[in-house]
């Protein structure tokens, strides 16, 4: 298949998707992947795929290396199953997707291609503020005299990292990115939690982050 006609291939997709050679080396991002991962095509064009998105897995673990195990799957024949991955952006953040990937081979000189389509994985923030939207919305409609706790009556118990760890995930930070931020482990950010939902009397995230809006807690 013919350089070209990869590039139809992958323009005519609306979902984000990106192309590489049997080497590893970009061929081309369509205009959703470059919306969605901030690289414009010609840029990474010719650099080598693992330079550039730095893919790890979700346990923050390396997964993208100089030998890629996609790319003997698809040499050896076998079908690449939709998995989940983080891929570093443009901004250096990293994004949570779901890949999938197609194999295309060449039949007139042209290279043979590795598509990757991708998926984002739903935001911890979309998440939260849906439910912490939805819980405001109950709020709303019930009696006056329930609808807000006194600032302190249910927080006096927070420490000031707790406070900080609420803080940082009402900006709608996932717990990988709350323990990047806040310079401790996960296993940590998470015991915090742990101790934050009794103290404010909550049972996840979303009620947490509705009650710190709700109360002027951040």
């Amino acid at each position: 298949m013919a350089l070209v006609t990869l590039g139809r291939i992958l323009a005519s997709t609306a979902c984000p998707a990106f192309a590489t050679d049997g080497k590893g080396k970009l061929l081309g991002i369509n205009g959703p992947a470059e919306a969605l991962l901030g690289y414009e095509s010609s840029s990474v064009r010719g650099r080598r795929c693992r330079e550039v998105f730095a893919g790890r897995d979700l346990f923050n673990n390396l997964f993208c290396l100089e030998r890629c195990a996609l790319r003997d799957m698809v040499a050896r024949g076998e079908p690449v199953n939709p998995f989940e991955m983080r891929l570093r952006v443009a901004s250096g953040m990293m994004l949570e997707a779901t890949m999938s990937v197609v194999a295309v081979s060449a039949s007139d000189g042209g290279r043979d291609a590795m598509l990757h389509l991708l998926r984002p994985v739903q935001r911890l923030a979309e998440k939260i503020g849906r439910e912490a939207g939805q819980l405001a919305d109950r709020d709303a409609k019930a009696p006056a005299n329930n609808r807000l706790v006194p600032v302190g009556a249910r927080s006096r118990g927070l420490t000031p990292r707790e406070h900080e760890i609420l803080a940082v995930l009402a900006s709608g930070k996932s717990c990988h990115d709350i323990a990047r931020a806040t310079g401790i482990s996960l296993v940590t950010v998470r015991n915090h939690l742990k101790r934050i939902f009794p103290k404010l009397q909550v049972h996840s995230q979303a009620e947490a982050v509705s009650f710190a809006f709700r109360n002027k807690l951040i």
